[in-house]
């Protein structure tokens, strides 16, 4: 249930989430071989089968088309159990399943929209019925392995087990089309440039200013304007992209970066967090975030602001990420109140409405680069210092340790 229940929270009911699905089924179709410029017209011609309920709509559901869909294989199958186990009585829960089949209709315009397409390009029912399951998603097919994971410990692993053919597919048969979406942030990169006039001196300087977050992804996207505090402004694609989590997993495998691989990799539990975090609660030492890896509280903060901090955090870990203090709630507040952060910015009318269609922009300052440069050297000053201190330590160890931190600094 309360899988079942993070779920939902993070997807159905999750504005930014659904948005953001959409943007990639449009992708994913485009995969499948519909050009771009086509997708408007099958689109359209999908809105009109169901908003009238004509023939190539009746065909879908004769067919099936929309029993496979994310709500109904993954919530609905929880649900089932759930009811067996209860005797048939009514649940809370099923208010979270009636939710779900709403984000699950997202997958069912995009299967329609394939379907009419291979219908009207001459396919066959049989084929186009096929490849509408394929490209939009069949959740119902999978092994009990993903099944089981998807339960209770990698909450969206069937999303990764489907999409991940239909990339290699695409990359053998369609390369350009994941090749012009790659290029998006070059492309970006080189219209900024010349709207906001910056010479190869100042695009150095500007690079050496980002922090890291930025520099490591390649989906970050410069925005053609500035903010009000003229820092330039960048925009995470990532999120749109179908192929987002092999991205952060490869990136995570080439910098040996083994905690936020697990992370990257969707492992997780809810309750295991919590129950992680309530283990850690002991001494002055303030338990992390196992996800964001952030204290929850300060261990100066008084016993009611550590409970109330607490709180909210349980509260963050099922509630849509738009209604949060980090989401697009937090931030649109923010914005209205005219708030400053501590580097002196205030949310832009464009950053909190962005927010609400999972649109992240943001505006990282040479301040914030250089605070952030001075927290990893001395990280790894400190990581050298444990070493070198260490009589257990062999010399050879220890000048493998100092090559190690200079190569950190670099």
């Amino acid at each position: 249930k309360a899988m079942t229940a993070f779920k939902v929270g993070k997807t159905a009911l999750n504005l930014p989430t659904a948005v953001r699905n959409m943007g990639s089924n449009i992708i994913q179709l485009n995969m499948s071989g519909i050009p771009l410029y086509d997708l408007p017209i099958w689109m359209g011609k999908a809105t009109m089968e169901m908003a009238n309920k004509g023939q190539y709509y009746s065909e879908a559901i004769r067919n099936g088309l929309f029993k496979t869909n994310w709500g109904q294989a993954e919530i609905q199958e929880v649900m089932n159990v759930i009811r067996k186990v209860e005797g048939g009585k009514f649940n809370p829960m099923d208010l979270a399943s009636d939710l779900s089949k709403y984000y699950g209709k997202i997958d069912d315009f995009f299967k329609l929209t394939k379907f009419i397409e291979q219908m009207e390009t001459g396919k066959g029912l049989q084929k186009s019925v096929l490849e509408a399951q394929k490209w939009g998603m069949d959740y119902s097919l999978a092994s009990r392995s993903v099944k089981a994971a998807r339960r209770f410990a990698i909450p969206f692993a069937s999303y990764q087990y489907k999409i991940a053919p239909l990339i290699a597919e695409t990359m053998m048969e369609r390369p350009w089309i994941i090749a012009k979406y790659a290029a998006i942030p070059t492309i970006m990169q080189q219209i900024a440039r010349q709207v906001l006039n910056l010479t190869d001196d100042d695009w150095k300087k500007l690079k050496s200013q980002l922090p890291l977050f930025i520099k490591k992804n390649s989906t970050y996207a410069m925005l053609p304007y500035k903010s009000p505090e003229g820092n330039a402004q960048w925009v995470n694609i990532e999120y749109f992209l179908p192929w987002q989590q092999g991205l952060a997993v490869g990136r995570d495998v080439a910098q040996k970066n083994w905690g936020e691989l697990i992370t990257d990799f969707g492992i997780g539990n809810p309750v295991l967090d919590v129950y992680t975090v309530a283990k850690t609660m002991q001494g002055d030492k303030p338990p992390k975030d196992p996800f964001t890896s952030r204290p929850i509280y300060n261990q100066l903060d008084s016993p009611t602001e550590k409970a109330v901090k607490t709180v909210e955090w349980i509260y963050e870990k099922w509630a849509p990420g738009m209604l949060t203090r980090h989401g697009a709630l937090g931030t649109t507040v923010q914005g209205i109140m005219g708030e400053k952060d501590r580097y002196g910015r205030k949310v832009t009318p464009e950053q909190a409405a962005g927010k609400w269609v999972g649109v992240n922009i943001v505006s990282p300052t040479p301040q914030q680069a250089q605070k952030e440069r001075q927290f990893l050297v001395q990280d790894a000053k400190t990581s050298l210092m444990q070493i070198l201190k260490d009589p257990t330590v062999s010399e050879k160890k220890k000048t493998s340790a100092r090559e190690n931190y200079k190569n950190r600094l670099k």
